[in-house]
């Protein structure tokens, strides 16, 4: 039994959604006709995704602003920033999660993955901030 998580298609197919099916199918393909082993082979696609999810709301956030002809820049800019400091304050709670699981776990693979992650998260809480202190100039001019 041969198990491969495919792609996570949230936007355009492109070519490169298919390297994954195309490159293990090759190697099945080995397997099976050079070494003479019976494969079963799955593969799926993953159809919901934090980006599809963020997309979504973020596409009917803005249907709701193009709609509502009583929305000025001025509500829509404080409504941005609002949900800036909210996601900040959520980024803020997980990367001290993170930074004591980093403590707590004790070293090997693990540890290093922790370290990784946490590494990506302090990145992502980084660009949050940039984020907001960009949108403030904008708000300030």
């Amino acid at each position: 039994l041969w198990y491969t998580c495919g792609p996570t298609v949230y936007d355009v197919s492109h070519v490169g959604h298919a390297r994954a099916y195309l490159t293990f199918d090759i190697l099945r393909r080995i397997m099976e006709d050079y070494f003479q082993l019976d494969i079963l082979y799955q593969i799926n696609t993953t159809d919901v995704d934090d980006k599809i999810i963020l997309r979504a709301r973020r596409n009917a956030l803005l249907d709701i602003y193009v709609k509502d002809t009583s929305t000025t820049l001025e509500k829509a800019l404080s409504d941005a920033t609002n949900a800036l400091q909210e996601e900040i304050e959520a980024s803020d709670a997980k990367t001290l999660q993170m930074e004591e699981t980093v403590k707590t776990v004790k070293g090997g693979r693990e540890k290093k993955e922790a370290e990784e992650l946490l590494k990506v998260q302090r990145l992502k809480h980084s660009n949050l901030l940039t984020t907001l202190s960009n949108l403030e100039e904008q708000v300030a001019k």
